[in-house]
């Protein structure tokens, strides 16, 4: 199947509402040390993370600043997080720019593995929703070229779900196999996020697009316990907390989009479960299992999420100010901007460019009590 297929004269818009853009909402009171902190991430993402081809990398080596491979799906993320800025600078908007032109080469040539010769060129449909949601939401703002771009992607999505009434982790056309075994190849709850992808274009007048999105949802709730965890891994006991979070997101989404309170109240369920497994530090562990002896390692991406989740579903954990403090502590400072580590304690210390875009939003949400971006624009 080849992408080159799709064009967005298959679109009807079906969704009940359009989409919320920045500075339509209210905004408590900032503190500006952490407000500075996020504008420091945002000058980090353009001045530092970027590679000479307009893609982000996945993270720059703290000691060395040799920066990592280009990434497609935290290249979407950007996109993303530049569309949410309510005035963005002038090298966001290049940086935006040059990003969607980098995306629109990969779809137009059919290049749509995770990253260059890894995992036998698999594909994974996370990483395209996140690539077509990206595109989707800097091109309505800053550049419509590139919304043609993303609405091809969500339609190839679309075609799966509506053939398979769901989405698998890789692409079964063209990933038969991966190498790796774990949440994001064998597990579904992550996939609930892309329903953001499919009601956005929905939003635009895709076809068909709420529906493969109410799809996708009702797939993860069958995933969802009755104490609000949800099984990242069918069989296993281990929850990974940051693809759990994905699930509180894809609901959290949903229930904006559509107005579903079900929904709403499903991700403000999920979200008190997460905060459950707060450790002492204030900081979130990478997983939590019942009866085990081996400590998982904390891991800042679901620092960052747990802390949006919260303020997303309208809860104030008694250690939310914890968490936020110990994403400020453990701020790495560059020669360009600001950054977030990926684990606070491991031997090689990584600026991540997720982890980073999660924790800005997460900063300025937590301060002013409300998202301080709609769903189209949560990263």
């Amino acid at each position: 199947r080849c992408l080159s297929d799709w064009s967005s004269d298959v679109c009807s818009s079906d969704l009940p509402f359009l989409p919320v853009f920045p500075g339509e909402f209210a905004v408590g009171p900032i503190d500006l040390d952490l407000l500075s902190i996020s504008g420091e991430i945002r000058r980090w993402l353009v001045r530092r993370a970027r590679s000479a081809n307009g893609a982000v990398h996945a993270w720059v080596d703290a000691a060395t600043g040799v920066p990592a491979f280009e990434y497609p799906e935290i290249t979407g993320y950007a996109l993303t997080f530049w569309a949410a800025q309510s005035i963005a600078t002038e090298d966001e908007l290049e940086a935006g720019q040059r990003a969607a032109s980098w995306l629109g080469e990969l779809v137009k040539s059919d290049r749509l593995h995770a990253r260059e010769g890894w995992d036998s060129n698999a594909v994974y449909n996370f990483d395209l929703a996140m690539m077509a949601n990206g595109l989707l939401a800097f091109g309505v703002r800053h550049q419509p070229e590139a919304v043609r771009t993303g609405i091809r992607l969500a339609a190839y999505l679309c075609d799966q779900i509506g053939r398979d009434g769901w989405l698998e982790p890789l692409d079964p056309d063209v990933s038969h196999r991966s190498s790796r075994s774990d949440w994001s190849t064998k597990g579904y709850v992550h996939l609930v996020k892309t329903a953001q992808c499919q009601l956005h274009a929905a939003a635009l007048g895709l076809r068909d697009g709420v529906a493969a999105a109410r799809a996708v949802v009702g797939r993860g709730l069958d995933f969802l316990t009755s104490d609000g965890r949800f099984v990242t891994q069918p069989g296993a006991e281990v929850t990974m907390l940051h693809s759990h979070l994905y699930g509180v997101e894809g609901l959290w989404v949903f229930a904006e989009a559509t107005g579903d309170d079900e929904i709403r109240d499903a991700a403000q369920a999920a979200t008190e479960w997460a905060w459950r497994q707060q450790l002492p530090s204030g900081g979130f562990p990478r997983w939590t299992a019942a009866d085990s002896q081996t400590a998982a390692p904390e891991q800042f991406d679901v620092t960052a999420q747990a802390v949006r989740a919260a303020v997303l579903c309208g809860l104030a954990p008694e250690g939310l100010d914890r968490a936020v403090l110990r994403l400020t502590q453990c701020v790495l400072e560059t020669p360009s901007g600001s950054a977030l580590p990926y684990q606070p304690d491991t031997e090689n210390t990584h600026e991540n460019a997720w982890v980073s875009m999660f924790g800005a939003q997460a900063y300025e949400s937590a301060l002013a009590g409300v998202p301080r971006f709609d769903w189209t624009t949560l990263v």
